[in-house]
């Protein structure tokens, strides 16, 4: 059991166009990205936010188009590819997208826990014509957030462990060999880290949605207000 320590609390409202995956700029909510010309992914209406759902590709920009459609940008060119991105998972955006081993890594958005999905597992794409598949390691796993840093990716797990949460970082170089870096218990949801000197800075995060009424009444209603939610935690190396 790693010690933890709060080292940042408070709460700022952002909005964002692109689920958090940009952040704004100048508070204005808008992506600081923005399409130079009509593509492909903006003919068809509502569709346009998927254009800011990208990665980098070995030499290329891989822009997720929805379900099962991506796009590669090279060159100014532009090439349509059919792959599946959420193998024996129900489809979500994909976020976290960090290149890694000459493909990239990611995983589903839960929708702030209105997800009935039972896991987020992480997802590996380096061949389209094999498509995605899901790292044994988390296929039953809730990943919450991943980076990569010195060659090595790192990925944060979390799961509920009343009266908080439980949480954990593994590494690896290759996706087969991982070790466990940290295991630690948080007052709310462990949903983002960075590595910053030596040591591991975890974000916490409102749990979500109650399941209970997003499946019965069909609404969106936050039964859960974590008070740790915005705080920041410094994991002591």
């Amino acid at each position: 059991m790693n010690p933890m320590q709060r080292c940042c609390t408070g709460m700022c409202l952002d909005s964002s166009s692109d689920c958090g995956n940009c952040r704004p700029s100048g508070g204005t909510g808008r992506s600081p990205f923005r399409p130079l010309r009509r593509t492909p992914w903006q003919t068809t209406p509502g569709s346009a936010w998927y254009a800011t759902v990208r990665a980098r590709y070995r030499d290329s920009v891989l822009v997720f188009g929805g379900m099962d459609t991506i796009y590669l940008c090279k060159e100014g060119r532009l090439e349509r590819h059919l792959v599946e991105l959420a193998p024996g998972c129900t489809y979500a955006a994909p976020i976290r997208r960090q290149t890694f081993l000459n493909g990239v890594v990611y995983i589903n958005d839960d929708n702030w826990g209105a997800s009935k999905a039972p896991s987020h597992p992480l997802f590996y794409l380096g061949d389209f014509q094999e498509g995605a598949r899901i790292i044994t390691q988390f296929k039953d796993s809730a990943v919450r957030d991943l980076f990569v840093e010195n060659g090595i990716l790192y990925v944060l797990t979390s799961r509920f462990e009343d009266p908080g949460f439980a949480g954990e970082i593994y590494a690896t170089r290759d996706l087969k060999h991982w070790t466990r870096r940290a295991h630690f218990s948080v007052p709310a949801r462990p949903n983002s880290c960075a590595l910053l000197d030596g040591a591991f800075y975890i974000g916490l995060a409102n749990r979500g949605y109650d399941p209970k009424t997003y499946v019965e009444k069909g609404e969106h209603a936050y039964a859960f207000a974590d008070k740790a939610s915005g705080s920041i935690w410094r994991l002591q190396p």
